[in-house]
Parts: C-alpha cells; structure tokens; sequence
C-alpha cells in the first residue's frame, strides 16, 4: 500500500480502534510527519513573532525573574540578552517597571507610561494564563518613544469624532499631565513628606484640597496626583475658576444642549467634566466661583452626574476631583461665603503647599534649575548664580513664591552681558521688593538676624542634615530645632 498523501478521518478512526495492519501503521506514521511539520511551522511562526526587529518584547514570570527577551529589547537597553535571563526586572529594567505586579495582581495594564534606558514610551503588561495556569507576564513596548504616540495622536484627532449624549463633539486630545513629583525640586524635609503624602493619596479616588499661597506650585502638584494615579492614562482636564466669568462658568465646566442660549453651536458641546471622564479635573482657584456654580460642584461630588446647560437628562461622569485655592475656604465658610457642605466634600485629603520664605533651603536648587531651563530657551551658557545674589534671595520674602523667583532669573538672564555668573543686581527684584524682611534697629534684633544667618548656613552646608549641623554649631540637635522654629527657617 502506498502511503496516502494526505490521512482522513476515517483512516484515523480505524487506527485508533485497534486496525494494526500496515494500512494502520501507515497511517500512524503519516499522521506524526504531519504534527512534526506542522509544529516546525508554529516555532517558526512563534520566533518571527518574538525576535521580529519592529517588536520590543519581555516576558517575566509571575514573580518578575525575566525568561525571555528579545534582540530588539536587549538592543534598547544596551544589554546581552544572555545575561538578562534570569534575572528580576527590577534590576534590569529600573523601579518604574510594573511586570511583577501584574504578576501578583493579574490585571493587564494596556495603556501604561513607561521610561527606560533614558527614553519614555507607552507599554503594555498582559499576564499570560493557559487555562487556570498563568505561564508569564508579556511586557511589550507599543512606541519607540512618545514622539510616536503623540504623531499618532495628532493624526487621530484630525478624524476622530466622539457621540456625546446624543450629539457629536471633536474629542480633544492633548487632556495630559505634563509634570510628576520628580519636577517638584525640594531638599526641604516638610516638603518631601507632602510629597509622599501626595503619592499614597493619588492612589486612591477621593478629592485632593492643594492649598497655599499662589506660586506655590499647586498645579504641578495637581499633575502629579493625575501621574500617580491610577486614572494617568485618562485625561487631565485644568480649569481656572477664577479667569472664567461666571456667565461663561456653568456651560464650560457642564457643557450644553444644542439651542440652549442664543450662539449655542450646533450639536451642543460636552463641559469639562465629561472631558474629564475616566480621569482627573483640576479645579483652580475654587474658592472665587459663585455660591450658584457651588452647589452644581457639591451635586457632581455627591452624585456622580451632570446635566448641561438647557438639557434634561442627567450624565453620569467618572472624574476625580482636584481642587486648588490661594484662600482660606474654612475661614470663608465660617462667614457663610463659601459654601460648607462643599467645603467637606473637598477638605477630604488637604495639602497645604508652604510658602518659598519657608524653605529658603531651597532658593538655591529652584534657581539653578531656572538657569538651566533658560539657557536651554535662550542658548545662553550661564552656570550659576552668584553667592551674592543668593544671599540677597534668602532674604527676600518672595511674595510671589516659585513663580516670582522664576521670573527674577529669567529677567536676570536677559541682563547678563559678560561672564558665566548672575550676580547680585535684580532691577525686576528691586521693583516687586515689597515685603524685604526689615533692617534689624535693635540690638536684638541684629543678633536675631545673624544668628537666623548662621543657623541656615550651617542648616545648608549639611544639605540639612540636623545632626550635622547641630555638631557645626556646637549646639544640641533639640537647640537647633529651638532656633529653627524661632527664625522660621523650614
């Protein structure tokens, strides 16, 4: 009997019925050749698929102990893909990897912002399960880098149209927090700890109250709450209370219904809030909004649904609320102008961003990061600020807070004509100077204000290491904090 080209059912049935004759054999044989081809076919599908030169694949196990790695992401990272087997990812890929806790979790993260090996880009971690069994975790790379995602964006946005509520509204891209806690640059002890505070509370979805004097940096606190979330993957919608006029108000931040006023466009137009679904709403300056916008705020937070302007059906929305106030909304709540209802529903996590004149340790560090960021703008190559000038900033009381001393750099750097240095002359800083701390007319309070000097020299020498600069004083650790507290100097 010749060996059939290709085996049928039925000659299979009888083989596996006990038909042991050489038709059967023939069969059984024809039948292996068939597997073997078609599994060398599979693995071939299976290794074009992961070491293709356009795909950066990583697979992990459920505890995050890499056991495979394909040339294209070893080649990203500058590493033998030999010597990253075995190895946890943590160590290869850096602590802003996730793949082993997706392994202890097993919920995919499609869409997740990524930085390795000095670039940024969009990943994707998909536990791997073959029946009640999870065999891997694939971690794959979907842009070279943001660049891409972002061309890919502005391509989407010329043609994608959204149906909101019945009406169709362009979707606005570009909703994304810029900045994370690593661009909040603090030496200050108080100020780190807000900063982790921040970071626990981002996880979470209750409402996040930033208060502080304006300058401060409540917005890039407000973006890095967005970053830290687990909702950094959805919008991060601003809107300035204070800058809308209160006619404009409810229609932006709720939208409206085709016909709903005179002007009204066509269609309608989705407000802010649902802009915002599925992630983050930073209100800025709550506390200059009218009792009126108020209470349609308070329903938003209590019910999880809006109604536009001149319509009837109620939309629910999935927003985290982030408000921001330069005020004090407790103390006008008290006196009945501000509402106190809504105050609680706000006042969940407050954050209170301190003042620049109280972490002068800091002064140093913002203003070498403006000349840095300035000379990048204005291909200057100016290094430092001159000793002078930042003892002058020290004593300044900054009521403009971060973004004033910003705008004094940025003003100075226009000025320098010669050298590498910015030195002690601040027209700009001269003119705003309207609350200097006061020359000392007593005694005491010259020694006060030496002694303020001393202690914060030593405080910075140390890069405020307390017990450092209490043994710089010669004076106990708790008679440094004594003099700390006295002078102000947090």
């Amino acid at each position: 009997m010749n060996l059939p080209q290709a085996v049928n059912h039925k000659m299979l049935l009888d083989w596996l019925c006990g038909n042991t004759d050489r038709s059967g054999q023939l069969v059984l044989q024809r039948g292996k050749e068939i597997l073997a081809e078609a599994f060398e076919r599979v693995v071939q599908i299976l290794d074009a698929l992961l070491n293709s030169p356009y795909e950066k694949i990583i697979i992990t196990d459920r505890d995050g102990n890499i056991i495979f790695i394909n040339e294209a992401y070893a080649g990203i990272l500058g590493r033998d893909r030999r010597e990253v087997v075995g190895h946890h990812v943590l160590e290869i890929l850096g602590q802003d990897t996730r793949m082993h806790i997706v392994g202890q979790t097993l919920k995919p993260e499609l869409h997740s912002l990524f930085q390795t090996a000095n670039r940024k880009t969009v990943a994707r971690r998909i536990p791997l399960v073959s029946g009640d069994n999870v065999i891997g975790i694939l971690g794959k790379d979907l842009f070279d880098n943001l660049d891409d995602f972002f061309t890919m964006a502005e391509k989407a946005k010329s043609a994608r149209n959204l149906t909101v509520a019945g009406g169709w509204a362009k979707r606005e891209f570009g909703h994304r927090a810029r900045y994370g806690l690593d661009d909040i640059i603090t030496a200050d002890p108080h100020l780190q700890k807000i900063k982790e505070t921040v970071s626990q509370a981002a996880r979470t979805t209750s409402t996040i109250l930033l208060q502080g004097e304006t300058g401060v940096g409540k917005e890039l606190f407000a973006h890095a709450i967005h970053r830290e979330s687990n909702r950094a993957r959805g919008p991060f919608v601003r809107v300035n209370c204070g800058a809308i006029p209160e006619t404009l108000l409810e229609s932006e931040l709720f939208g409206y219904e085709e016909g709903a006023f005179t002007g009204a466009r066509r269609g309608g137009k989705p407000g802010k809030f649902e802009l915002a679904d599925g992630g983050t709403i930073f209100l800025d300056e709550i506390g200059e909004i009218s009792p009126v916008s108020q209470a349609k705020i308070l329903r938003v937070l209590q019910e999880r649904e809006i109604e536009r302007v001149g319509g009837t059906a109620t939309l629910p929305v999935d927003v985290r609320v982030v408000a921001s106030t330069n005020r004090d909304l407790r103390l006008l709540a008290a006196e009945g102008k501000f509402r106190s209802d809504l105050f609680y529903r706000l006042n969940v996590v407050p954050v209170t961003i301190p003042a620049l004149r109280e972490r002068p340790g800091d002064i140093p560090l913002l203003a070498a990061h403006f000349v840095n960021k300035y000379n990048q703008a204005f291909g200057l190559g100016i290094k430092k600020v001159s000793d002078g000038a930042l003892r002058r900033f020290r004593r300044y009381r900054w009521p403009g807070n971060v973004r004033e001393l910003e705008s004094v750099i940025e003003a100075a750097m226009n000025l320098v004509r010669d050298g590498e240095t910015i030195l002690s002359e601040f027209p700009h800083l001269s003119a705003t100077e309207k609350e200097p701390y006061p020359e000392p007319a007593t005694l005491k309070e010259a020694l006060d204000a030496r002694e303020a000097e001393t202690v914060l020299a030593a405080l910075e020498s140390s890069g405020w290491d307390m017990e450092e600069a209490a043994r710089t004083l010669d004076i106990s650790l708790a008679s440094l904090y004594r003099k700390i507290n006295k002078h102000n100097l947090r």
